[in-house]
């Protein structure tokens, strides 16, 4: 997962490039947890492995995991990470864009009257811009 720079204090305050913290839930953010529809006692304990890699824009990008340094290596990550970036940038596109997560239907006949045009919209734009690219 790539994280954004406000994110937890326990991640923004890493140090070391490849790091595990832990993050403690607390009652406020359980609740604001459960309000999302995830159900986190307080009091759980979180570990995240934090790897910062430094793109060649000289930016910093936070990716977190819970694949240990023992299977998945530091060096791995990077090149890893930016096979993924195809994927990562269609569901911002799906998540932004289109507003996938604004349905306001209230059940499955008039959610496909919208969702679907919208996921065929974004399937046949990213294929349209594919076919651009080739030329």
């Amino acid at each position: 997962m790539r994280a954004q720079g406000s994110f937890y204090k326990e991640i923004v305050n890493t140090t070391r490039p490849d790091e595990v913290v832990t993050i403690e839930i607390t009652k406020a953010l359980a609740k604001e947890r459960k309000k999302q529809g995830k159900d986190l006692a307080p009091g759980t304990a979180l570990q995240v492995r934090v790897i910062k890699v430094e793109l060649s824009t000289g930016e910093t990008e936070i990716l977190l995991t819970n694949v240990g340094a023992e299977e998945l290596s530091y060096e791995a990550c990077k090149p890893l990470y930016f096979k993924r970036w195809g994927a990562e940038t269609g569901f911002d596109e799906l998540k932004h864009k289109f507003e996938i997560e604004n349905f306001r239907d209230k059940n499955l006949r008039s959610s496909n009257r919208t969702s679907m045009p919208r996921c065929r919209s974004s399937t046949w734009l990213r294929s349209w811009n594919k076919k651009q690219k080739s030329r």
